[in-house]
């Protein structure tokens, strides 16, 4: 996902939110269990548009270095194949997800 980050003006705080907005792409790899490949079913999931909306926070240690937490969820739709001995099946998935993280930036 390509990601648009809209930060909130804070002057000389140390803690800096931001809102996120994305659009991208999700690609999927499933992979079926031993169940149904033992009795010849086959799931295929096509890659999907997704649009992410999420907040997150930057917490300045030092004049380069900041502590990083942000979570966001993302929408997408993916059509779904599933297949049979005896034909297949299509239908659209909802692939809805939450996302969240943490971490270390460090900024030049």
């Amino acid at each position: 996902l390509g990601d648009l980050i809209l930060r909130v003006p804070t002057g000389e705080s140390r803690f800096n939110p931001y809102g996120i907005l994305g659009l991208g792409t999700v690609f999927w790899d499933f992979q079926e269990s031993g169940f149904l490949k033992e009795n010849g079913i086959s799931l295929e999931i096509d890659p999907s548009f997704a649009a992410k909306a999420g907040l997150g926070m930057d917490i300045f240690i030092t004049n380069h270095i900041a502590l990083n937490v942000e979570g966001g969820y993302v929408w997408s739709r993916s059509d779904a194949e599933v297949k049979f001995a005896g034909g297949q099946y299509k239908n659209k998935l909802k692939t809805d997800y939450w996302q969240a993280g943490a971490g270390i930036k460090y900024y030049f």
